[in-house]
């Protein structure tokens, strides 16, 4: 009896320290009082088990009524990564509606709280990938409307716009410094038309055959050991300041958004959830991959965040 009374009591000590520690450490985190100087205990975990080197993506859903996300994260000091694009690429990514801004990987917890889903998480393990890998997908665009694209109208197909991604790691700058992870981006306005036929090699299908990439969007460049990578959608003219105003350019130009078309004999590809309703045209091709207002969704204004969190290897070795 002595015996299974003290197995019963060890029993229930363990259930104690297995609930007590699943309160504290997995519960949801208040958003109250979170600022951006206030760092996570520790980095996030990557999400796959055992996987420590290579090129993670998160991406979310955020309310941003009354600009929020560019509020937010001008109240986070973030840095443009000149240093690491060439000038002319940020600028054309700039004025096409697209904001690409470093931070400390120590803040990306606190702005995840600051601005938090509303709706699921999405994670993918990219690791070390030579070939292209959709990492996210934005709304159909295309049609007779034109899009800004790097500060130029243009005509796109009809198609899903969405993010490719490929990386790989880079030696270090300087001797004995850190390796570097490499990463690409590309912009792509994925048709379904463009997929080869089923009954010939449909398993030889790459994503960059799939549709149109818009080359002048295209980015390379090494990330700075120790930081994530912040994509977003804004308009050219907007002016991120960290309260809840925004400055926007008198001579703002751009296409006010025509009544929404759905195409119901046009079936999306199920890979990724389409962000989004579709729309005809927007004043940039950012927004059209990132932003919905509230008159489009007939809710609330909300931005796509996308995080790209590289996570740098011990030691540099070329790829088999």
């Amino acid at each position: 009896m002595n015996g299974n009374r003290a197995i019963c009591l060890g029993v229930f000590a363990a259930m104690c320290v297995f609930i007590s520690g699943c309160a504290s450490g997995s519960g949801p985190r208040a958003k109250q009082g979170v600022s951006p100087e206030t760092p996570p205990s520790i980095a996030p975990e990557p999400i796959v088990v055992g996987a420590r080197e290579g090129l993670e993506v998160t991406w979310w859903i955020a309310d941003d009524q009354d600009g929020t996300v560019g509020s937010v994260l001008a109240s986070f000091s973030p840095e443009s990564p000149s240093s690491e694009l060439i000038q002319d690429d940020l600028a054309r990514l700039e004025a096409s509606g697209l904001r690409l801004v470093r931070l400390p990987v120590s803040q990306f917890e606190p702005l995840m709280n600051a601005i938090p889903p509303v709706q699921p998480r999405y994670r993918r393990w990219v690791g070390w990938v030579t070939q292209w890998t959709e990492v996210f997908r934005g709304r159909r665009i295309g049609g007779n409307a034109p899009i800004i694209v790097a500060d130029e109208r243009r005509l796109l197909p009809r198609g899903i716009v969405r993010l490719l991604a490929r990386s790989w790691p880079s030696p270090p700058k300087e001797t004995g410094g850190p390796p570097r992870v490499r990463i690409e981006l590309a912009i792509q306005i994925f048709s379904p038309e463009a997929q080869p036929d089923p009954f010939s090699t449909p398993s030889l299908a790459k994503p960059e055959t799939q549709g149109l990439i818009i080359r002048e969007l295209v980015v390379n460049f090494e990330a700075s050991p120790g930081s994530i990578y912040v994509l977003t959608s804004e308009e050219p003219s907007v002016v991120w300041k960290a309260s809840q105003k925004r400055e926007t350019a008198e001579s703002a130009a751009g296409f006010a958004p025509p009544p929404i078309e759905v195409d119901e004999n046009e079936s999306a590809p199920t890979a990724f959830p389409t962000f989004g309703p579709p729309v005809e045209s927007l004043r940039t091709i950012g927004q059209a991959m990132m932003s919905s207002s509230a008159e489009e969704n007939g809710s609330r204004s909300i931005k796509a965040i996308l995080v790209l969190y590289p996570r740098e290897p011990k030691s540099y070795r070329l790829l088999p």
